[in-house]
């Protein structure tokens, strides 16, 4: 069995970010049975709890233990009572290539998740899915030529329970519900001068909604503060957060992890820093008009928070132009894109026969495929045979099966015109692993007819889930069109 170890560390002055991100990991990886296990401090206010709550082996360091050459020998006394890890993922700032390097004997690969790029790192993987403009260069000098590099907020790791919610067709013309979160911890109690904000501008809200966690200490303040304001509700360890969310209209909040949580529903938000590392992020998509507020804003500020509150309940303009940025810079597909570059899918092309017109005419005619169809009726045999045989002689179509473990996952046709292909493709019903099929297919076609320049697809309307499927695998273009270039070209 596969196994994966995470150090990661948690405190009240660290705050859940990067834990949280981890175990969202850990729980995708455990679904596909690798065996999990955490390694961690046992920090004042940390969160390990939360670790043995989803049932994932949690292993302690003492938090006595300062020197990183003390930690390094305890760890290694911990670990060495395992066998060989498949993958070791890091997330800690105070770790480098140092204690990268000496790990390997531990773990075939290494994964590293950052977000500072201030330190050199010895990794197979290294992922940082925040928003630079200069995201590409940031990592250039730190990292070995041959590490992976997945960079930007399409690599977002979001919970689960997020991708349950969708905004429906939500227009963002009105401010009636107000979403408030700094973080499982709030070091800086931005949370409490955030409600005596809201209190003096004296705005009506439909609702104004609170979440945080035990691990913030000034829990008890916020929740008698809460009790002032109309139409506002504190919740404490809550599990409806992402449903909250998905209906607000507002967001305010730290510069952290829920950055990419609010833009997956593309939710106008006013964010502050509540620690160093955030700052930079923060400042790029202030300066994009993704997110409003100040990014060096560490210790709250009322003055600060009345006057963005204000700025953006009198500015409907900008507060609609937030949102339309926002959308769409997070997919939900974050996590797969992970996890299938730690361990690629692997599928075989071959070109489909008559002697597949039985398993096609079948897959065809599933409920399934026929919803994101042009066609919609039901094929008889005869003329789906019929349909088969045109096009298996014409010489501008290419078509495919996909197949893992000599099992067919999916089914792609090329139609080629001069110099470019338009693809029509769909999943075998049921079938499993079928993440990365559109690019995957894609590149085989490119690498084995070089002179095609581009694919093109053409979506039918409202149907997000292809638009965001062909999205995810590098398609530009409208909801309708999209066109992948060629770039070996």
């Amino acid at each position: 069995m596969d196994s994966v170890l995470f150090r990661v560390d948690s405190s009240s002055y660290l705050g859940g970010g990067h834990l949280s991100r981890c175990i969202e990991l850990a729980k995708y990886f455990a679904k596909r049975d690798h065996k999990v296990y955490f390694l961690c401090k046992n920090l004042d206010g940390n969160l390990n709890f939360w670790i043995e709550s989803e049932k994932f082996k949690l292993l302690t360091i003492n938090k006595e233990i300062l020197d990183l050459e003390d930690e390094l020998k305890e760890t290694e006394y911990i670990i060495s009572n395992y066998k060989k890890f498949t993958s070791l993922v890091v997330d800690h700032y105070s770790l480098d290539y140092k204690w990268e390097k000496k790990m390997r004997k531990f773990a075939d690969k290494i994964i590293v998740i950052d977000d500072l790029a201030n330190r050199k790192h010895d990794c197979d993987i290294l992922i940082d899915q925040n928003f630079y403009v200069n995201m590409e260069a940031r990592y250039k000098k730190l990292v070995s030529k041959k590490t992976i590099k997945l960079l930007s907020p399409k690599y977002a790791i979001l919970k689960e329970e997020f991708l349950k919610f969708k905004l429906a067709n939500k227009s963002f013309n009105q401010i009636k519900n107000l979403f408030i979160c700094f973080g499982a911890t709030d070091p800086s109690n931005h949370t409490l001068v955030t409600l005596k904000a809201l209190r003096k501008i004296d705005y009506k809200f439909s609702s104004v909604n609170i979440f945080t966690t035990m691990g913030n200490k000034n829990w008890a303040a916020i929740e008698k503060e809460s009790k002032k304001i109309r139409n506002c509700f504190f919740h404490i360890n809550n599990k409806d957060l992402p449903e909250i969310l998905s209906k607000a209209d507002l967001a305010i909040g730290a510069g952290g992890t829920m950055c990419w949580e609010r833009a997956y529903f593309g939710i106008p938000t006013i964010a502050f820093a509540v620690a160093k590392n955030q700052v930079e992020n923060l400042t790029d998509l202030i300066k994009n008009d993704i997110i409003a507020g100040e990014p060096k804003n560490l210790k709250p500020d009322i003055k600060k928070l009345e006057y963005w509150l204000k700025m953006i309940i009198d500015n409907k303009t900008y507060y609609k132009k937030l949102s339309k940025n926002s959308l769409g810079i997070v997919d939900g597909y974050g996590i797969q894109r992970i996890y299938e570059n730690i361990y690629p899918t692997k599928f075989v092309f071959r070109f489909a026969t008559l002697e597949d017109a039985e398993d096609l005419f079948k897959w065809r005619n599933s409920l399934t495929i026929r919803s994101i169809s042009n066609e919609k009726e039901i094929f008889n045999f005869e003329s789906h045979l019929k349909w088969l045989r045109k096009k298996l002689l014409d010489n501008n179509v290419l078509f495919l099966i996909a197949e893992f473990l000599n099992n067919p996952i999916g089914v792609i046709r090329f139609e080629i015109e001069d110099n470019e292909a338009l693809i029509s493709i769909y999943k075998v019903p049921k079938s499993p692993k079928s993440f990365g099929l559109i690019k995957k297919s894609s590149m085989w076609l490119f690498l084995n007819y070089p002179n095609i320049k581009k694919i093109k697809a053409e979506i039918l309307p409202d149907n997000e889930k292809s638009y965001k499927a062909f999205s995810s695998a590098g398609f530009k273009g409208s909801t309708s069109k999209m066109y992948l270039k060629n770039t070996n070209l």
